[in-house]
């Protein structure tokens, strides 16, 4: 955690990358048990930080591949497959480190938060997806998830 930045600070930060991220992608895999404990055993606040990195790879490749005209089925899945690894990881590091970010007695409202965000963005990104589609084309919603994880990175 930053020290120049105050918990409550630092959270409001994180909760805001996290609108975005969240509007971006949402999304859960069966690895997320495993990606739990790793979240236990590693610093959070890295993983979480490489997770976002990470995750905008393959928005990023899938928008391009798209513009482009180069996608292909077997792509499409490793793609998804990359994704879904990720996400794995990312979801449970994410609220995980929700702990380290605010006081013992504030970590309910925290979570809370964090679920609402979680549910702004099945409306947000959506309805964003449907503007975008509406004046350009679909390879720009890629493009906009690989931007929205890289200001979640920059959050974090």
């Amino acid at each position: 955690m930053r020290a120049a930045r105050s918990g409550c600070a630092t959270f409001r930060l994180h909760l805001a990358g996290q609108v975005v991220s969240q509007t971006g992608t949402w999304l859960q895999l069966v690895l997320g048990p495993w990606a739990g404990a790793l979240a236990d055993r590693v610093d959070k606040h890295r993983l979480l930080a490489a997770a976002q990195l990470l995750a905008a790879v393959p928005a990023a490749v899938l928008g391009l591949l798209v513009l482009t005209g180069s996608l292909t089925a077997s792509l499409l899945y490793g793609i998804a497959l990359g994704c879904g690894l990720v996400y794995a990881v990312e979801n449970p590091v994410r609220h995980a480190f929700v702990a380290e970010l605010v006081e013992h007695r504030l970590i309910p409202a925290a979570v809370s938060l964090i679920s609402a965000v979680g549910a702004a963005g099945r409306v947000l990104g959506p309805l964003g997806a449907g503007a975008v589609l509406a004046t350009t084309d679909i390879a720009w919603c890629f493009l906009a998830n690989a931007i929205s994880h890289l200001v979640a990175l920059r959050a974090c």
